[in-house]
């Protein structure tokens, strides 16, 4: 083996330590560069695995219903029988029952995950395992945990709420942020900020929390059809009420707890802390919903529980906030360290660390054309990646591997600029190009019928320059960033105060 591929190997390796994704090859398409990572064919055997574990949940349950349903009217003297399109038939009622409280969820996790968003691929796969594998791995371990603080003989009519207060909180906990550490693991240099794990573990939780609803949801309905003969109606609007609506804050609140102790962990230098961060978390994920399902066995008062959670939602929400703001302080110091070296322009850092400003240039660029949208969109992803980079090399997480990374990400921006929006100051979101009569042109022009005609025909000029991206590898590289210090003296008024430095 020739010391060039030897060097290669030990560079490779040295990036794959810290947590870098290697360096990307320009004459490699994007489908080659997808089909030989090996974190892909990991997600396809993630999300094949989810899809197997629900087929094999919803087979359980309709075998455990049928069975429940036979026995239990058989014991009074009415036998009914549950066939498998009445079980299917509640099963789906119930998942459409349950898909209201998942969409607003799921939506919300979305848009908390904005400042350095991670893949949707990643949130896919924490919401397939919340709602699938962990669901069948709880309902294994909390029914075989049960039998161990049940009593023999008789029975023990408490069993069943010993089982929800003292091991279903442990149990669900640990089968939801499974799938967190698992993504902490492959993505640890992308995970940097709460508003990162937070919404990958409420996703799980979220995921977690649908499929157990329509569990409770179709169980409800069947029982009331077959075996108490109440009125069903009734008794499912209210567990509707009562678990899609008040009490649905309960999974993803707990399950934030664990990501916190992992971003926490992550950020740290000491072995030690990685360790006891992340397991303080799940601690205090497993106790907050211990004394949840203790106060809903014991009280059983809607109102009360509803009044906890608005509670412990604000105070989440406002620590969020604060977090939010400590991210943006950070983004504008870090790209600051680029304008000062001359690699940014003076207006990125204030353009770029503010949300509704990444939106309106999200927005603009989308309506003038694809290769403008996707040259924005990853010029915003690449200042984002390039700050907290250079904030782990400060505080010493990452070391010489960040450094090739770092002037790929310089190379990649100089490329994008030209075509790329990068500046809100006088933009306006609709192209002024935007004109009846070029709408009507441009719709004339894709009829088949008027393509061959003679004329010109009028096309919406893009704003936000031209020419075509320019592989990193054609610009003259950067002089050396290596050794430069961190600011220490506040750039200007107009930048966001540090916080946390």
């Amino acid at each position: 083996m020739s010391m060039t591929a030897l060097s290669e190997q030990a560079v490779a390796y040295q990036r794959a330590a810290a947590g870098l994704p290697e360096a990307v090859d320009p004459t490699e398409t994007w489908w080659r560069r997808r089909i030989r990572s090996p974190y892909t064919w990991a997600a396809v055997a993630l999300l094949l695995l989810s899809a197997a574990c629900f087929v094999v949940f919803y087979y359980l349950m309709r075998d455990t219903l049928i069975e429940q349903v036979a026995e239990v009217t058989s014991e009074v003297g009415q036998p009914q029988e549950l066939t498998k399109n009445q079980y299917a038939e509640a099963f789906w009622m119930a998942a459409r029952l349950a898909l209201p409280t998942l969409a607003v969820y799921v939506a919300l996790f979305f848009a908390i995950d904005r400042l350095r968003p991670t893949s949707a691929l990643a949130k896919l796969i924490a919401l397939a395992w919340g709602g699938s594998v962990s669901v069948l791995a709880s309902l294994e371990l909390n029914t075989w945990m049960g039998t161990l603080v049940g009593v023999q003989g008789a029975g023990d009519p408490g069993s069943g709420d010993r089982t929800a207060i003292f091991v279903a909180p442990f149990v669900e906990e640990m089968a939801k942020c499974t799938i967190v550490f698992l993504l902490a693991i492959a993505l640890r240099y992308r995970l940097v900020t709460p508003l990162q794990t937070i919404p990958l573990a409420g996703l799980s939780a979220v995921g977690f929390a649908f499929t157990e609803n329509i569990l409770y949801y179709s169980r409800i309905w069947i029982y009331t059809t077959k075996i108490t003969g109440q009125n069903p109606a009734e008794m499912l609007h209210s567990t509707v009420m009562a678990r899609g609506l008040f009490l649905s804050w309960g999974h993803p609140l707990f399950t934030s707890c664990v990501a916190i102790g992992l971003i926490i962990g992550i950020r740290q230098q000491s072995k030690l802390a990685r360790i006891l961060c992340p397991l303080a978390g799940f601690l205090m994920a497993a106790t907050g919903h211990m004394m949840f399902n203790g106060l809903a066995t014991v009280i059983g008062d809607l109102s009360s529980m509803t009044f906890l959670g608005v509670m412990l939602l604000l105070s989440l929400v406002g620590w969020l906030l604060r977090q939010l703001a400590r991210e943006r302080s950070q983004l504008a110091w870090r790209l600051d360290d680029y304008v000062r070296a001359g690699y940014l322009t003076e207006r990125d850092p204030l353009t770029f660390c503010l949300l509704k400003n990444r939106a309106k240039l999200w927005l603009a660029s989308l309506l003038r054309g694809w290769r403008i949208w996707r040259a924005t969109s990853h010029f915003i992803g690449d200042l984002s990646e390039l700050a907290y980079l250079r904030s782990a090399t400060i505080r010493g997480l990452v070391d010489e591997p960040g450094i090739a990374r770092e002037r790929e990400l310089l190379f990649d921006l100089e490329a994008r600029r030209p075509l790329a929006l990068t500046d809100v100051e006088g933009l306006r979101v609709k192209p002024e190009t935007w004109t009846i009569a070029n709408m009507k042109a441009r719709v004339l022009g894709w009829l088949p019928w008027t393509r061959n005609r003679g004329g010109a025909i009028a096309n919406p000029v893009s704003s936000g320059g031209g020419g075509h991206p320019v592989p990193a590898g054609r610009y003259p590289a950067p002089t050396s960033m290596n050794g430069y210090p961190p600011p220490t003296a506040r750039p200007g008024n107009n930048y966001p105060a540090p916080m946390g430095r």
